[in-house]
């Protein structure tokens, strides 16, 4: 984890797939991945995002990342990711759509950009990565504490609360609460 891509740290780095970025040139392979503009702090975002790779080298030339400032959520940042994965061409707006479909509750505000998601990948599949929780997600917590980058616990909630992820000492460490059964 925190492999440097440019001046982006990379927490996980996404399969190489079709994904292709409007007037850039063909050959260039893309790689989606999930990390954070700036490791100082709260003060970055943290989001998806996609590096342009040299078809010759396989070195990153180039990236971009999409995110917020706040809340930090590193689960719907993973799942942007392994959504960005299907994805076949980044437009305006790519990233933060599928930032957007990896949250467990989007706002209505935002559930245009969900389906709009959903339609390029389909049902099965946006179920499927929903499922998804990222590997080692305790260690990438502390890597990002240690860091002074701090995560609002309700991702962490949400997902106990819809059987993707079980309650943890760890968890319970950092203050994750669920509400007691009514």
């Amino acid at each position: 984890m925190f492999v440097g891509v440019d001046r982006f740290p990379v927490l996980y780095i996404g399969e190489q797939g079709p994904t292709k970025r409007d007037s850039e040139d063909p050959d260039e392979l893309m790689q989606p991945y999930c990390g954070l503009d700036r490791d100082d702090g709260d003060m970055g975002q943290m989001g998806v995002g996609v590096v342009v790779l040299n078809p010759k080298t396989n070195q990153a030339s180039r990236g971009w990342i999409w995110g917020l400032l706040g809340p930090k959520n590193l689960i719907a940042s993973y799942r942007g990711m392994k959504i960005l994965e299907l994805i076949s061409r980044i437009e305006h707006g790519t990233l933060a759509d599928c930032w957007y479909a990896g949250l467990r509750k989007p706002h209505s505000s935002d559930q245009e950009r969900v389906d709009r998601i959903v339609s390029l990948i389909g049902r099965q599949e946006h179920a499927r990565i929903m499922e998804i929780i990222p590997p080692d997600l305790e260690d990438a917590v502390r890597l990002l504490r240690e860091k002074e980058i701090h995560l609002p616990n309700f991702q962490f909630t949400q997902e106990i609360e819809a059987g993707t992820l079980q309650l943890t000492p760890f968890l319970e460490e950092i203050g994750v609460e669920l509400e007691p059964a009514k």
